[in-house]
């Protein structure tokens, strides 16, 4: 039987380039984001699988 041993539902990251960052985490973890491209604020939600 395997156990959790770490899980997090929040993280908090400061970028110079909000839109570079959304491309990176969308594309290459498959996060999901519905930003708009104009707010200072991204919510990024890992896919389901993870």
């Amino acid at each position: 039987m395997n156990k959790t041993r770490f899980t997090f539902n929040t993280i908090g990251l400061f970028t110079r380039d909000n839109r570079a960052t959304v491309d990176f985490y969308t594309r290459t973890f498959g996060f999901s984001c519905d930003w708009d491209g104009v707010q200072p604020n991204v919510e990024l939600e890992t896919p389901t699988a993870i």
